[in-house]
């Protein structure tokens, strides 16, 4: 079974996350008068930002790659630098 590089704890699965960009919320402002009007509010969701598979134990990043985490599952060594760094 795999071992976490930073951790040491025996690996059988991996966390996946990926994050995204801020959403927004946004209305349109009319002038009535005087008076500012404020219409109804509205969601655009963000952009996607990052992903990447971390340990379940100690939360550290470990892989950006798919396929780099399908590796180091089956146990095939990984390149020191192949692991990402935070």
């Amino acid at each position: 079974m795999p071992t976490c590089p930073y951790c040491k704890h025996e690996v059988d699965h991996l966390i996946y996350r990926e994050t995204f960009g801020y959403s927004e919320l946004y209305r349109t402002v009319r002038l009535n008068g005087d008076n500012l009007e404020f219409g109804e509010w509205h969601f655009e969701d963000g952009d996607f930002a990052d992903r990447w598979y971390e340990c379940p134990y100690c939360g550290r990043r470990l892989f950006s790659s798919e396929e780099y985490a399908k590796r180091f599952l089956r146990g095939e060594p990984i390149e020191e630098r192949r692991r990402v760094e935070v």
